[in-house]
C-alpha cells in the first residue's frame, strides 16, 4: 500500500487539493479553501480557511502557512518574534472596538480600517518592514518602530494634540500632523516639506513663519527677517539662492556686485542694519527710516528732482 508520504505527494500535486498534516506521519487530503466554501460565513467556519474580501473568495488561513508562503500571502504577515504567520489587521477586523482591543492592531480613523500596529515591527525587530510602512518609522535611539505623527494624530481636530507632541507639528495648509523639521536629515526630505521647513547650514529647521511672532525674535535669527506689510516673520532674502527667485520677491533685490540676494533698503528695520548696506541710508527721506540712496533710488532726472531729499547732478 501507499505510505503517508506518497499520499501527501499525490495530494499536493492535485491543483484543487491541499495536504493538511496533523503530525509528521498523519494527515488528510482536503479541497483547497477556494474550492471548498463560497461564502464568507461558511469559509470562516473552516478552521484552516479565511475569507478574502478583496478577491471575494475563501483562502487558506495564515496560521497554516510557513514563513516562505506567509511572506508571499497578501493577507498575511510573519511574526518574527513568535515565529508564526498571522492575518493582517485590515483583514481581521472591520470595526474600531474589535480592532483596538487587539494590541497588534490600530484603527485608521480617516480610512475607517484596521491596520497593523507599528509595534508589531518592533516585536519582529524588523527595521526594513517598519520603514516600508508609511505610517511608521524606525527609531534608532530606542530601537523600536514608532507611529508617524500622521498616524498618532489622524484628524484635523487633533491639531492641538499634534503641536503639544515634541516630535510633531501641524500643517494648516495640508490639514495634517507631520514630523518636525529637525527629524528630516537630508536636504531632499527637508525641501519636500518646504511649506514648513527650511534647509540651513546642513540642518532642517522650522520655517521662520512658524518660529517667531515678534520683530525682535524674528530678526535675532540670521536666516529670518520681518515682513512689515504682512506683520509676520519670513525667510531672509539672503536665503534666496538665485537671481530669478530673488527678483520675484518684492522685499528683495539682486546685488550683482556680490552675486547675492539682499533685503531692499526700505525693509531694513534698524539703523545698524541700514548702515551695513552701501546702497542704503537712514532718515534722508520723508519716512525717517531706511531707504535707498538717491543714486540707487532714481534712474532719471524728473523723478530725482521730484524728491526734495535728492538732486540731479548733471556732471555725473
Amino acid at each position: 500500500g501507499k505510505t503517508t508520504s506518497d499520499v501527501a505527494t499525490m495530494c499536493s500535486s492535485a491543483s484543487m487539493c491541499v495536504w493538511d498534516a496533523d503530525t509528521a506521519t498523519t494527515g488528510i487530503c482536503k479541497k483547497k479553501c477556494m474550492y471548498r466554501q463560497f461564502s464568507e460565513a461558511l469559509c470562516e467556519y473552516e478552521v484552516d480557511c479565511m475569507w478574502n474580501p478583496i478577491l471575494i473568495q475563501c483562502n487558506r488561513h495564515c496560521a497554516e502557512l510557513g514563513a516562505t508562503d506567509c511572506l508571499t500571502g497578501s493577507m498575511c504577515k510573519w511574526d518574527m518574534g513568535g515565529q508564526l504567520c498571522t492575518r493582517k489587521c485590515i483583514y481581521k477586523y472591520r470595526n474600531e472596538t474589535a480592532c483596538e482591543a487587539d494590541l497588534s492592531c490600530d484603527w485608521n480613523a480617516p480610512n475607517g480600517t484596521c491596520r497593523d500596529s507599528c509595534s508589531f515591527h518592533t516585536s519582529g525587530g524588523n527595521e526594513t518592514t517598519c520603514n516600508s510602512d508609511s505610517m511608521c518609522y524606525w527609531n534608532k535611539t530606542v530601537t523600536a518602530c514608532l507611529d508617524q505623527c500622521q498616524t498618532k494624530y489622524q484628524l484635523p481636530t487633533d491639531s492641538a494634540a499634534c503641536w503639544t507632541d515634541p516630535l510633531c507639528m501641524f500643517d494648516n495648509t495640508a490639514r495634517m500632523c507631520k514630523t518636525t523639521c529637525d527629524r528630516l536629515l537630508t536636504a531632499y526630505d527637508c525641501n519636500v516639506e518646504s511649506s514648513m521647513c527650511a534647509w540651513y547650514q546642513g540642518k532642517c529647521l522650522l520655517a521662520c513663519e512658524y518660529t517667531a511672532n515678534t520683530t525682535t525674535e524674528c530678526v535675532a535669527m540670521e536666516r529670518c527677517m520681518w515682513d512689515t506689510d504682512k506683520m509676520k516673520c519670513r525667510r531672509n532674502c539672503t536665503m534666496e539662492g538665485d537671481t530669478a527667485r530673488c527678483s520675484a520677491d518684492g522685499m528683495c533685490r539682486w546685488d550683482s556686485d556680490v552675486a547675492s540676494c539682499r533685503v531692499r533698503c526700505q525693509y531694513l528695520p534698524s539703523y545698524n542694519m541700514c548702515a551695513t548696506d552701501g546702497r542704503c541710508e537712514w532718515g534722508t527721506s520723508a519716512r525717517n527710516a531706511c531707504d535707498a540712496k538717491c543714486t540707487f533710488r532714481y534712474g532719471g532726472q524728473v523723478d530725482c528732482d521730484a524728491d526734495s531729499t535728492c538732486f540731479w547732478d548733471g556732471a555725473m
